[in-house]
């Protein structure tokens, strides 16, 4: 429904423009043109949308009729709140979304679709460069020579610093992160490839991640503290927006190479939730962030940023491929952060009432969360397959 009711407002407002094949979601031109005037009075396209939503509440009200129509009772009911929704609530998120600084999508329609607030068709967008080699001209944007590309999920872990990736015969390390962006026909590094960092609870005794505003001193689940081993630690997450590695320090592949800490499995911040009964589970489902953490075994990336342009290095990742002296920024200070996959996602949660006398069900032990993980991945089968026959999509388990 958000999408029609941003294609009929721009389509309305004329505010559709060439040029922006290159995203699926839909043709809303870049983010940064969300919040920018386009016309003599001064108004943005957040405003032009703004006013159209609110004076046209009757073509709102047939758009959700039309896409109600013969679905099920339950989301029929909800009508009203699908429109109150529009009418007051999606421009407010579209600006949060255009505006938010962790995302990396140059297109609107793109950033909307990584938020939840549009479909995501096709494979996922979040897609994170490791370049090994400085790019050229601003033409051959994204690149398609000098890099290797994965989802962000996997390259907290592969593009890590000191992380190896093979590619043509050659090691490739990463020696940490860099921002690279198309401006006219040049390619610059753009500040703070970091991203902003998010600040979490982060249990390493029973995995527990407290996202809240401020997350509490100890963990609200086992009671860990910072002096327990493994314990829990009050962490800055970041979602770079690109890797790299030290231009020139390759080194043939002979059969083995270094692996790095993988990242968690994806975790769900602690919340109190409500779910209906079934059984002898309870079961519950809506919208909820997800968080993926590479912490580097628990001792963090300590970046620090190099003299010349904005990319944020590791030194123990730099000694390894032999540079011992790196050019660094003098005054700035380290930045220690873990690396992070966050996203918003449909989620289900599944809880056991009762369980059989005699059966651990406390995840702080290691053979009950590995029979939890099995459960786990046994009801995302079953629940993908009769996705598939549904023609939906079903992926990751959270621990």
């Amino acid at each position: 429904m958000a999408k029609e009711v941003l294609r009929r407002a721009f389509l309305d407002l004329d505010l559709f423009h060439g040029g922006q094949a290159d995203s699926v979601h839909g043709e809303f031109g870049p983010a940064l043109g969300w919040c920018q005037p386009v016309n003599n009075q001064g108004q943005t396209t957040e405003d032009l949308v703004s006013d159209w939503i609110q004076n046209n509440h009757a073509e709102i009200v047939r758009i959700r009729d039309v896409l109600l129509a013969f679905t099920d009772p339950h989301l029929v009911a909800q009508g009203q709140a699908l429109a109150n929704y529009v009418l007051h609530d999606l421009v407010p998120a579209v600006t949060s979304a255009a505006n938010d600084p962790s995302l990396t999508q140059v297109w609107l329609a793109e950033r909307l679709a990584n938020v939840g607030l549009l479909p995501m068709f096709g494979f996922p967008t979040r897609v994170r460069f490791l370049f090994h080699d400085r790019p050229g001209m601003a033409h051959e944007w994204p690149p398609e020579r000098g890099v290797v590309d994965r989802d962000l999920d996997i390259a907290i872990s592969q593009f890590a610093p000191r992380a190896e990736t093979v590619k043509d015969g050659l090691i490739h390390t990463s020696v940490g992160v860099v921002d690279y962006q198309p401006q006219g026909n040049q390619v610059v590094e753009m500040p703070a490839p970091l991203g902003p960092a998010r600040s979490i609870g982060f249990c390493r005794s029973c995995q527990a991640v407290d996202d809240s505003a401020n997350p509490a001193p100890v963990c609200q689940v086992c009671g860990a503290t910072a002096q327990d081993d493994p314990g829990y630690e009050i962490i800055q997450l970041s979602e770079p927006k690109g890797f790299r590695t030290w231009y020139g320090r390759t080194r043939d592949f002979e059969g083995l190479f270094e692996w790095t800490p993988r990242a968690s499995r994806p975790k769900m911040g602690i919340a109190q939730l409500q779910g209906a009964q079934r059984a002898n589970f309870e079961v519950w489902s809506d919208q909820a962030t997800v968080f993926v953490v590479n912490d580097n075994n628990g001792y963090l990336f300590r970046f620090e940023k190099l003299l010349q342009g904005e990319t944020w290095v590791v030194r123990d990742a730099l000694a390894q491929v032999g540079v011992n002296n790196p050019p660094l920024a003098g005054g700035i200070p380290m930045e220690i952060r873990a690396l992070a996959s966050i996203k918003p996602t449909d989620v289900m949660v599944l809880g056991i009432n009762n369980w059989p006398a005699g059966l651990v069900s406390t995840p702080t032990d290691l053979n009950c969360r590995a029979a939890l993980y099995s459960f786990g991945f046994l009801l995302r089968c079953a629940a993908a397959a009769e996705a598939c026959r549904r023609r939906f999509c079903c992926s990751g388990c959270a621990g």
